[in-house]
């Protein structure tokens, strides 16, 4: 750092008296000399002469302050008061600053003048004129005396001499925050934000509700200025003495637990058991039971019951497949692998579709897992296994020829198979969770959980401006080196205070640097210094205007962004095609079942309907695996319709105009509760939509079940051929349900507020929308000492409010004091 301007003098020794006359004047102010003088001659020592310097060493890049001394101009009694010194702000003035705003709290000393450099490749100089070149920070000041120095003679810093007071007044002024910064230039255009189309969380014209900052002229008389603290080092702790208050991170959801494991596998036992006797004595006896009618209860034992057994058994299966996806996140991210963390903050919280098996976690590094999701999503094939794999077959008796029911033995078998991998399954995750470290303290299954998490969190630096962000691929490059953990912290400076975060050791320092006037982050790689390289206009030395597609501020407020993302199958141009798609479905359904009776007489199978000797039917198959398919993957489609909802729900009630309390946005566990469950929460809480949509998802369970019984192959001797007819209480039920399921495509219109800028399905894209928000420092989310806590804190009424707190989902001043958009309190 420069101290002053310097200029370099060579005397002879006969001029020792003149020198010592030099620096009296510099001691007491009264010359108008160099700041700092070398002197001597070609052959003695130099010696340095120091003074007060007249240049300001907090002026930005393009300004510096020149005057003369204002001990010259004052008293000798006033020469021992304290004079303040103000540097003048940055080029970029606010636009609705008045003439004399620059000098109306801190004008500057008497005879003192605000110049600016000249721009060109020539050694920079102080003019000396206040003439048109010369641009000022308010009114013009006449000059009573001129000095030359040129850029070429500023000199080293003085060795020996401490520079903390002048770095700590340049810090003070580079940090002010007495001059607003420009607002940035925004669209004008119809579709423009300028009557803000994206909902403000503090409306414009109403007071921020937080403390106002004191800048350095509101700073009180004998205040030590403000010093920026340095970077926390955050050290991790595994295991804290104190386990009642720090209780073990091993936190699993009820259904991963070893008990509900073991139950699951007790079920796949049985259901083994069972296919094996009844494969086994339908080959020794020919036969299970002799068949008598198409209805009464052996018809519905062999034709509805096993896909009602497969049914509870399968959502036991997706229940676990749910919780699983929901823990691995968090498992990775208290796991000591840097690999793991890293990849831990973009894996799903719950599955894109429950359509194709979910495949993340083999790049996440971890194999088992990944087989047993593969193995968990054919769970989705036992029902319609289950519901052909009864047939009937003629067999001679003791009385002469008669219809029995019979076991097909490979769809028996088959079963056999995938009920013994789903135990297997079951039994690997409890080997892999047995005492293993989930970093949980209870199930983080609400947005309310995961600020708890980001409290004091110190890896949020890298998530600055990913909420405006459109792929998943551009927040994965934000945090490719990324290795955040979550577990026990303290801090190197205080080690005896431990806290629960998700935080990372060893983070960068955040560095700034001034740009334009203002304090802004310093590129920390090649690419951000060729981005904002880019924004600059290299032969102008001065930043291109800013468009809509460049400016943050712009994008934060433009509804393209904030209304970007729907899940695909929510888009409108989907649920348009599956509107109609599901009524010309159900017309042709309904013509094809009740037209010339064509259920009531049967149908030919169009397929040879002799049964093997094994059990195997072509027309049975054909009319019992593939109804009940189809109706598996309408179930499963809704299913997804349904996770999606219940996801988007608290968002949807931020969204709301006036906000949302915590217990209708912030704790809404919608996505870990069960189909049923869902329903009962969601009409408790107003939310018609999410009921209605979770309880057609449950009883989109009926097609499967029914699509896979109904159709039968029946002998007709007086026209000699055999017909498929349909049981006619199953097959009314189904009209019937498949008419809901088919109607209630009109309900699942999504409104707009139910979009968000990008998805929202991992931890990172979550952490977007909070990592400046007010509620990080929210002391109702500060360690709270179990779930119970927590819910308590957010429903009660804050003290010095009548109401409780509100949240809302929008544009918000966040914790930088800058704009954002995210979830903040109203």
């Amino acid at each position: 750092m420069n101290l002053g301007d310097a200029t370099v003098k060579s005397v002879t020794r006969e001029s020792a008296l003149e020198r010592r006359t030099m620096e009296f004047h510099h001691a007491h102010g009264t010359f108008d000399g160099p700041l700092i003088a070398y002197v001597g001659d070609i052959g003695s020592r130099p010696e340095i002469s120091r003074g007060i310097s007249k240049r300001s060493v907090a002026a930005s890049d393009d300004y510096h302050s020149a005057s003369d001394y204002a001990s010259s101009l004052c008293s000798s009694g006033d020469r021992a008061a304290p004079v303040r010194w103000s540097t003048p702000p940055s080029q970029s003035r606010s636009p609705g600053l008045a003439p004399d705003h620059a000098t109306s709290e801190a004008s500057l000393p008497p005879r003192c003048l605000a110049v600016r450099r000249e721009r060109n490749l020539a050694p920079r100089s102080i003019k000396a004129d206040a003439g048109p070149s010369a641009s000022t920070a308010g009114p013009s000041i006449p000059r009573t005396r001129s000095r030359n120095t040129t850029a070429s003679d500023v000199s080293p810093p003085t060795p020996g001499v401490d520079d903390t007071p002048y770095i700590r007044y340049a810090i003070d002024q580079i940090t002010r925050n007495d001059v607003d910064p420009v607002e940035p230039r925004r669209p004008t255009s119809a579709s423009s934000v300028s009557s803000y189309p994206v909902e403000r969380i503090v409306p414009p014209g109403l007071a921020d509700p937080r403390p106002p900052r004191r800048g350095r002229s509101q700073r009180v008389e004998g205040e030590e200025p403000v010093r920026q603290s340095h970077r926390r080092t955050f050290i991790p702790v595994d295991h804290p003495d104190d386990s009642a208050r720090f209780p073990n991170l091993t936190h699993r959801p009820l259904v991963l637990r070893s008990y509900s494991l073991a139950l699951l596998v007790l079920l796949c036992l049985l259901m083994m058991a069972a296919l094996i006797v009844c494969s086994v004595r339908s080959n020794r006896q020919a036969g299970l039971w002799d068949y008598i009618e198409v209805d009464g209860p052996r018809f519905f034992v062999f034709s509805f019951l096993p896909q009602i057994l497969a049914t509870i058994i399968m959502l036991y299966v997706l229940g676990v497949q749910t919780a699983l996806t929901r823990l691995m996140p968090f498992i990775l991210l208290a796991s000591g692998s840097v690999k793991s963390r890293s990849q831990a903050p973009l894996l799903d919280l719950r599955q894109k579709t429950s359509l194709l098996p979910h495949l993340a976690y083999f790049r996440a590094g971890q194999p088992l897992i990944g087989v047993c999701m593969i193995i968990f999503w054919l769970a989705i094939f036992t029902i319609p296994l289950q519901a052909s794999a009864f047939q009937v077959r003629l067999v001679d008796g003791a009385d002469g020829p008669l219809w029995r029911w019979v076991t097909v033995e490979p769809i028996a078998w088959l079963l056999v198979a995938l009920y013994a991998l789903f135990a297997i399954a079951a039994l690997a995750v409890a080997a892999f969770l047995f005492r293993r470290r989930t970093g949980l303290r209870w199930d983080a299954n609400t947005l309310a959980d995961l600020i708890v998490l980001l409290q004091q969190s110190n890896a949020l630096d890298p998530f600055e401006g990913s909420e405006t962000l459109a792929s998943r691929r551009s927040l994965r490059q934000r945090l490719a080196i990324s290795s955040n953990r979550l577990g026990y912290w303290k801090l190197a400076e205080e080690p005896t205070q431990i806290f629960y975060a998700i935080a990372e050791e060893g983070a960068p320092t955040r560095r700034y640097s001034v740009q334009q006037g203002r304090v802004e982050p310093q590129p920390s790689n090649e690419k951000d210094e060729m981005d904002r390289s880019d924004n600059v206009d290299l032969e102008g030395q001065r930043p291109r205007p800013q468009t809509w597609e460049g400016n943050r501020p712009a994008r934060i407020h433009s509804p393209l962004v904030r209304y970007r993302f729907i899940p695909w199958f929510l888009r409108d141009s989907v649920v348009v095609a599956c509107i109609i798609v599901a009524f010309v479905l159900l017309v042709a359904f309904l013509v094809i079942s009740f037209v010339n009776g064509g259920v009531d007489r049967g149908f030919r199978p169009l397929l040879d309907a002799t049964p093997s000797a094994i059990g195997f039917s072509s027309p049975g198959f054909l009319y019992s695996f593939v109804p009940s398919l189809i109706g598996m993957m309408l179930f499963l489609f809704w299913r997804d319709l349904h996770l999606a909802f219940c996801a988007l729900q608290p968002f949807a009630a931020l969204a709301e105009p006036g906000g949302a309390l915590a217990e209708q946005s912030l704790l809404l566990d919608y996505p870990s509760c069960p189909l049923g469950l869902v329903s009962v929460k969601a009409a408790a809480a107003g939310h018609w939509k999410v009921a209605w949509i979770s309880f057609v998802a449950l009883l989109s369970l009926t097609l499967p079940v029914l699509g896979g019984g109904v159709f039968w192959a029946i002998y007709f001797p007086a026209d000699l051929e055999v017909r498929m007819i349909a049981h006619m209480p199953a097959f009314i039920a189904l009209v019937v349900f498949f008419a809901i399921y088919c109607l209630s495509f009109a309900v699942i219109w999504p409104r707009r507020k139910r979009y968000l800028p990008h998805d929202s399905r991992s931890l990172a894209e979550l952490t977007s929308f909070l990592y400046r928000s007010n509620l990080l420092r929210d002391p109702t989310f500060r360690d709270p000492t179990s779930k119970t806590d927590l819910v308590t804190r957010l429903l009660s009424i804050p003290p010095g409010q009548s109401e409780a707190t509100r949240y809302a989902f929008g544009v918000y001043r966040g914790l930088d004091d800058k704009e954002h958009l995210g979830i903040d309190r109203i």
